[in-house]
């Protein structure tokens, strides 16, 4: 199988790759959540093998950013078990295999009850419990050592998760500003709620509140609309490829009762053949005499704008609509939405506040069943479930008892064949193919019991999820791990278990089994494991995506269905390797050799879910919240294998065992207590010291970007449907040029072929209209998802605008502004769509108001992105330094902005990389000088990321370069302004050389003399510094600046107040200026600064 995923991954890369291209194959997604900004994961290494490598180097940090907090915690979670496994191996290894090993049974007659052989000599029933009870101390100590390795890992996990987690808390998300209410009191409506959260928490912290209203008219018109969305695509479709020859036509019911349109219409090819077309006989002859051929496309463009009527219409009425029991209120602040959370609002059963799941989370459908019809269906499906658990117990022990080989004895001619099988085969058959059957087994039981949760009605996706994982992980403790042990035969079973007279029986009866159960495990370990490499292969998804890709979809959206693969199964994944871990842990003083497969289990199982869940599956929404289960059952299991170690200490008479295995098991129940005790409310509920710094209150986020936080919880049936649709249907007020059109036409990700792409827009550059800019406008809106068609619009856009006041200031009043954002947000994995962008926004962000809209369409973070994910590329760097450069221009609120978006260590990091571009460093160190002009902590902050190095080390490298020279020492200079700290580490990194230095080279320019001098100033203004300039030669650098501008106020000012602040060697400064021949009385300086500077060198008394 992994020979066969290499292969495959080679031929099919887009198929085993998905999430490199996901904000191209999901646009909708994207466009209903704007709030979240759309990502490419970077691709795999392109080398047969180092995928493996790179899946399994990939940062906490770096998963979090691209596949979320779930995924950290599962990965995580693997890792751990890995490690943890390694650690047992290396106890096993070295004191309980010797210790079994040199056992004395294995010397008893081979008819002694207690006799061994095989590997059983390496278990615990190689021991003799009486003459070698001391050994048993080792399988003792054994348990209190992995239950402590095991807490203390856990204890490491929890801690991260609340780390995380807290950092989750302060992102700018729906969630983090929402409250999720249920139970809500009937006499309450949307607005009689908000008045009450008013009255306790404030009316400037509510934002809204809003009731989940029952809508299953709008759901079933929704539903019909984007069924003839579907079919206008496929009649565009079938259009596009007759190449505009002629309209495709479709069979339509005219003039009938609405009740009777219910006839699947037929779109007929694009060479005018029809396909057959059945109508249901009692429609009669007078209805068949309606059906008429009408064209396609316009007969369905028809029914959607009659569809999408209705539905605005009803939309219109549903205030009225009668209401669920759950609402959301969104708060003006994430602290006020926590507070809420952690407050009783009436009563423990009335008005329960939590937080809110994720707007794609939430299962919209099940909020309208009340409390009381869920608590009924749960108190049945309860019953069923419970059933089947003990139920199952049957069909699977059967199934392992009749397909072991042991079967083929009491086969007339059986016998002869199963003595004819070698021992080793037989051995592995015997362990294989049970343990195959029982997977097998489980497999049909999944979809059986989600299909019995679905019936819950379950308020979220996390809710089903949760139910869901704590029932497999049940049916797999039970069944695999209790009925696998007892089930060696039907018979043996039953006959075992009619002794059963005490409930605790069961734990020695398990106990008995265990040893002698070791080989089923290790080749049910080893059965999972190889049969994990399917995730890898994903037949079924690969296979019947290549034959949809070839010859069944046809329009965009149906070629982007075929890789838009669903969530990560977390939870099938966690209950099976809590499983397995149970497993491993039980069985690691017992039967040690049980190890070394649950080491190579849970280190395959990494390599393959890091990869899918990096670039296959997409992101989950939960919010690390189903890793809390798991926590809860990787417990359950530990404490599963320590009552085992009981049983079978106690069989075996062995006190000391016995007390040390339960002072184990109380001290890893009080720290489970303890642990969830203490973290639960963390994980579930937040602090709010996790909120500080707090998320900005959503009256201070950009205007697009909170209407789409306080509009993720409205009801997907009162949301406008063309606003959710990004497909080739016309959308109204947008405007395409044909030939963008035609491109479009020939394939989804086609390049540039015969010129077309140059060629788009050629019409609009001439004119340079209004109506040329809203053409342009409207082919970046209607494809954002195609880099090579924005890519050529940003392009035109700037040759539209470029040194025009007029395009420009109808681009700005057409939104320019924010369309380019988003097209900045949408690409941001695209260095060039990324330059031609920022350039657009150069030009059109000369304004105060132009700078506000900016702003407020959430720009600064888009452009900052750009130098997170293009730190390497010259262009976007360059292009992102210079936008925000002039963003910041005179403007503090832009500047704070751009500070809290931590944005200054990115710059750092931009002008290291590209120190030798002058273009890319001068902006990059004007945008410093203008972060670091007017504030202190801004100096120190800058500091502390690492600019000054860079900026010297600019210098050096352009040290001829007027511009570059110049708006290093401008940054330089803010930096060193009452800021001892930036001084001493100037001194310390031997700067001071360099900046002499580039003084002298550019003392003909006024540009570089200002700065130059006023670092000079601000070095010698602290302690113990004069005396190293001087040393240096600042005071001759300084006199030959002011000689050769001694008419400039800017630089007469500069220059003599640095040589004033050279005190101590005022004698030094006074020779030099009177050697240098500077003409004092024509200096640019004021009568008092100039009688000033005279007395200072003692020339005028």
């Amino acid at each position: 199988m992994f020979v066969g995923f290499l292969v495959l991954r080679k031929l099919f890369r887009k198929m085993f790759e998905v999430q490199t291209r996901r904000t191209k194959l999901e646009p909708e997604y994207y466009f209903r959540n704007q709030f979240e900004t759309p990502t490419d994961v970077p691709p795999p290494p392109k080398h047969w093998f180092y995928w493996m490598v790179n899946c399994l180097t990939w940062s906490d940090e770096k998963l979090y950013e691209y596949a979320g907090l779930d995924a950290v915690m599962f990965i995580r979670t693997m890792r751990t078990l890995v490690i943890l496994s390694l650690v047992f191996f290396v106890y096993a290894a070295a004191v309980i295999m010797p210790i079994n090993a040199t056992g004395t049974n294995m010397s008893l007659p081979a008819t002694h009850p207690s006799h061994t052989s095989g590997l059983a000599i390496l278990s615990l029933a190689n021991i003799d419990s009486e003459k070698q009870a001391k050994r048993l101390y080792a399988h003792a100590f054994g348990c209190v050592f992995t239950s402590f390795c095991f807490i203390l890992s856990q204890y490491i996990n929890r801690n991260f998760f609340i780390r995380y987690s807290s950092k989750f808390h302060s992102l700018c998300l729906p969630q983090n500003y929402t409250v999720y209410l249920k139970l809500i009191p009937r006499q309450y409506n949307s607005e009689t709620l908000k008045e009450y959260f008013s009255k306790i928490f404030g009316e400037d912290q509510i934002i809204t509140a809003q009731i989940v209203p029952s809508l299953p008219k709008i759901d079933k018109l929704r539903n019909k609309f984007m069924e003839w969305l579907q079919k206008l695509e496929k009649a565009e479709q079938a259009y596009k490829d007759s190449k505009y020859r002629e309209r495709p036509k479709t069979r339509a019911i005219l003039d009938a009762p609405q009740s009777l349109v219910k006839i699947e219409l037929d779109v007929l090819t694009s060479s005018g053949t029809k396909s057959p077309t059945e109508l249901p006989g009692s429609f009669g002859n007078e209805l068949v005499k309606k059906v008429k051929e009408v064209d396609a496309i316009s007969y369905f463009q028809g029914q959607l704008e009659e569809c999408d009527k209705k539905i605005r219409e009803d939309q219109a009425t549903a205030n009225s609509a009668p209401c669920s029991v759950n609402a959301f209120v969104v708060f003006k602040t994430a602290i006020t939405a926590m507070q809420c959370v952690q407050s009783i609002l009436q009563s423990p059963n009335s008005m329960k506040p939590t937080r809110a799941p994720h707007p794609e989370n939430i299962l919209w459908s099940n909020q309208i069943v009340s409390s009381w019809q869920r608590g009924i269906r749960l108190f049945f499906i309860d019953i069923i479930l419970f059933l089947l658990v003990w139920l199952f117990m049957f069909p699977v022990g059967l199934a392992v008892s009749l397909f072991s080989l042991d079967t083929l004895k009491v086969i007339p001619g059986g016998e002869e064949l199963y003595n004819a099988i070698p021992q080793s085969i037989l051995v592995l058959l015997n362990g294989f193919i049970p343990s195959l059957v029982v997977i097998m087994c489980f497999a049909l039981l999944l979809p059986l019991l989600s299909f019995i949760v679905k019936y819950e009605h379950l308020l979220t996706n996390l809710e089903e999820r949760k139910t869901l994982l704590n029932l497999w992980f049940t049916f797999l403790i039970v069944n695999v791990f209790l009925v696998s042990t007892l089930a060696n035969s039907i018979l043996g079973a039953l006959s075992q278990l009619e002794m059963i007279m005490d409930p605790m029986d069961v734990v020695t009866l398990l106990a008995k089994a265990l040893p002698s159960q070791s080989s089923y495990f290790m080749n049910y370990i080893l059965t999972n494991a190889m049969t994990a490499g399917t995730g890898l292969l994903r037949f079924p998804q690969v296979g019947l995506g290549i034959v949809k890709r070839m010859f069944l979809a046809k329009t965009p959206r149906e070629k982007r269905a075929i890789y838009q693969n669903p969530e990560f199964d977390y939870m099938c994944n966690y209950g099976q390797s809590a499983l397995i871990f149970t497993i491993m842990l039980t069985y690691t003083p017992i039967a040690p050799l049980i190890v070394p497969f649950g080491v190579f289990y849970f280190a395959a199982q990494n390599v393959i879910f890091a990869y899918n869940i990096i670039y296959v599956n997409k992101p989950s929404h939960d919010d690390g919240l189903l890793w809390c289960t798991a926590f809860d059952q990787l417990f359950i299991g530990m404490f599963l294998s320590q009552g085992v170690l009981l049983g079978i200490f106690s069989l075996n008479l062995f006190t000391p065992g016995l007390i040390i295995v339960v002072i184990t098991l109380v001290l890893s129940v009080i720290s489970f207590y303890l642990m969830n005790s203490h973290f639960s409310k963390y994980s579930h509920i937040g602090s709010l010291r996790q909120l500080i710094p707090d998320p900005p209150p959503l009256t201070y986020i950009p205007l697009r970007k909170a209407d789409q936080l306080v509009d993720a919880y409205k009801h997907p049936s009162l949301r406008a449907m063309y606003s959710q649709i990004l497909s080739s249907v016309e959308l109204p007020g947008i405007t395409v040029p044909p030939v963008v059109e035609e491109y479009v036409e020939s394939g989804l990700d086609v390049e540039d072929r015969d010129g077309k792409i140059a060629n788009m827009f050629t019409t609009e550059i001439e004119m340079k209209s209004e109506n040329s800019i809203k053409s342009v406008l409207g082919a970046m809106a209607k494809y954002g998802q195609r880099d090579a068609i924005v890519a050529r619009a940003c392009s035109v856009l700037h040759q539209i605008c470029n040194n025009n006041e007029e395009t420009t200031a109808m681009a700005i009043k057409a939104d320019a502004i924010p369309t380019t954002i988003s097209v900045l947000t949408m690409h941001a994995s695209s260095a060039a769509v990324c330059a031609s962008a920022c350039a657009i926004i150069q030009i059109l962000a000369k304004t105060p108001e132009s700078v506000s809209c900016v702003v407020k369409s959430d720009g600064i973070p888009a452009i900052a992105n750009i130098l997170k994910k293009h730190s390497s590329s010259y262009g976007a760097c360059e292009a992102a330094c210079s936008t925000l450069r002039i963003l910041t221009h005179n403007n503090n609120e832009v500047k704070s902005r751009i500070v809290k978006a931590d944005v200054i260590p990115l710059v750092v990091v931009a002008l290291m990389t590209h120190v030798s571009q002058s273009t890319l460093t001068e902006a990059a160190c004007r945008l410093l000088s203008n972060l670091t002009s007017s504030n202190a902590a801004t100096r120190t902050l800058a500091a502390k990321a690492g600019a000054i190095p860079p900026i010297t080390l600019a210098l050096k490298t352009h040290l001829t370069s007027h511009s570059v020279c110049g708006a290093a020492l401008w940054t330089l200079c803010n930096m060193t302004f009452n800021n001892p700290e930036n001084v001493k580490l100037i001194i310390e990194i031997g700067a001071v050389q360099t900046i002499i230095a580039a003084t002298n080279a550019n003392a003909s320019s006024g540009r570089v003399g200002v700065p130059a001098c006023g670092v000079l100033r601000n070095l010698a203004c602290s302690d113990n510094i004069e005396d190293v300039i001087v040393k240096e030669g600042a005071i001759e650098a300084i006199v030959t600046v002011l000689k050769n501008h001694p008419r400039s106020r800017d630089v007469c000012k500069s220059a003599c107040g640095a040589l004033q602040t050279l005190w101590s060697h005022k004698s030094a400064v006074r020779d030099t200026v009177v050697s240098a021949g500077i003409p004092l009385d024509q200096l640019a300086l004021d009568e008092s600064a100039k009688e000033t500077f005279l007395k200072f060198l003692k020339i005028k008394e």
